[in-house]
């Protein structure tokens, strides 16, 4: 983020910044405006549909560059049929802190079947969360970039670049807490899990 003063303590009795940020950015959420022209934005969700009582958190190891498939989600199969948001946990935060450039440019991502898989045999869902920067193999995103288009159908939500590090075991609720700004395909998110 960029950011600049608009008034100053000294000139204007009080501090307010001037924030310059992608929407893309750090944690944030994508919506179906993001692939869609005409999909419902981030302030056309209600609040309701930013909290989710039954979420599955997944670990998929995936090497660098590798694209997850429907064999890498079977396993978890009776979690994600009764959840309403899929947390898939690679691993990747180290890889953030320590090498950002290999996190941009070299992580891996879910592609078309996996994704079209998910949105089959998951009815309930109605979110996807990754520690990843996108949820496309970004290496191979021309091959992948229709991850968004078949999750991103409908009234449905992708958080991107979580912070995914702690012991999630017992987590009963996940709420995202989105900048709601008219018009935008997403945004910068807090989110934030409800332990047991």
């Amino acid at each position: 983020p960029e950011v600049s003063p608009l008034y100053t303590v000294d000139r204007d009795g009080a501090r307010v910044d001037m924030v310059k940020v992608a929407g893309h950015s750090g944690t944030h959420i994508d919506t179906p405006l993001h692939v869609f022209n005409g999909g419902a934005a981030i302030a056309d969700f209600l609040p309701e549909e930013f909290i989710f009582g039954r979420p599955v958190v997944v670990d998929l190891r995936l090497r660098d560059g590798e694209i997850a498939m429907p064999e890498h989600l079977e396993p978890s199969m009776n979690e994600l049929k009764q959840a309403d948001m899929a947390i898939f946990r690679f691993g990747t935060g180290p890889v953030r802190r320590q090498e950002p450039e290999r996190f941009g440019s070299r992580s891996p991502g879910f592609g078309g079947e996996a994704t079209q898989w998910l949105r089959g045999s998951c009815p309930e869902l109605r979110a996807v969360g990754v520690d990843l920067p996108s949820i496309v193999c970004i290496p191979r995103a021309e091959q992948t970039k229709s991850a968004h288009h078949e999750l991103l159908k409908g009234r449905f939500l992708i958080a991107e670049d979580m912070n995914l590090e702690q012991d999630l075991f017992g987590l009963r609720e996940v709420r995202l807490c989105p900048w709601l700004v008219v018009g935008i395909d997403g945004g910068p998110c807090s989110i934030v899990g409800v332990m047991e």
